[in-house]
């Protein structure tokens, strides 16, 4: 197998809504370089393009998304779907993190990773 480096264009569709009870917000982003955010305990920031970035407060999860361009069937492909609660510890409250080689890792918020090739 032999890996290329490309650059992906950014496209962003960003939902935040609450509860019914107002305690809980959601953010979910689904185009190229995009970032999701929370502020309150049990929401859900789900960053599913490619290249995006997630951010939470201790309590809330974070769905993250890793993808490659895959050569042979001219299109990206989802190779890994995580999800991570933020503990305090292990993913901290406020930083940025992505999916990097399948696995989570802190970033900046605005961290670009070049696109994988898979030929």
């Amino acid at each position: 197998m032999t890996t290329k480096i490309i650059k992906e264009g950014i496209n962003a569709i960003t939902t935040e809504t609450q509860g019914s009870e107002g305690q809980y917000s959601h953010a979910i982003t689904t185009g190229a370089s995009t970032n999701a955010s929370v502020s309150n305990q049990n929401a859900i920031a789900c960053s599913l393009g490619i290249n995006s970035r997630a951010s939470g407060q201790l309590g809330s999860w974070l769905v993250l998304t890793e993808w490659k361009y895959n050569c042979k069937i001219k299109n990206n492909q989802l190779i890994k779907v995580r999800a991570v609660r933020v503990d305090g510890k292990k993913i901290k409250p406020g930083a940025w993190y992505k999916i990097e080689n399948g696995q989570i890792v802190e970033c900046e918020q605005n961290c670009y990773t070049p696109l994988t090739l898979i030929i």
